[in-house]
């Protein structure tokens, strides 16, 4: 599903709706239901529930997206990229 969006209607959970596979890896298909005519569907990793596709579809707008989603492996060079620098004068206050 689109993150920061809400979905119009009442939406009832996403019921398992099958299994696919998506680059080789067995997926979960969950579909949220709503009272009007807005359709959005993820595919999530079954092993590790992380999201590997988003669709949302509203045909009254005429407006369709999907997403697909892919993940770095965890080599030493991607799990530098993940070290921050403090950036010069930055202070730490406590909340």
């Amino acid at each position: 599903m689109v993150r920061g969006t809400r979905l119009p209607g009442p939406v009832s959970p996403a019921p398992r709706q099958g299994r696919t596979v998506i680059d080789g890896q067995q997926a979960l298909i969950l579909t949220a239901l709503t009272a009007s005519d807005v359709s959005a569907r993820e595919w999530v990793s079954a092993s590790t529930y992380l999201p590997l596709r988003a669709s949302l579809s509203v045909p009254s707008l005429h407006f369709s997206q999907i997403s697909s989603i892919s993940y770095l492996p965890p080599t030493t060079a991607n799990l530098a990229q993940l070290t921050i620098t403090i950036p010069v004068g930055f202070t730490h206050r406590q909340p």
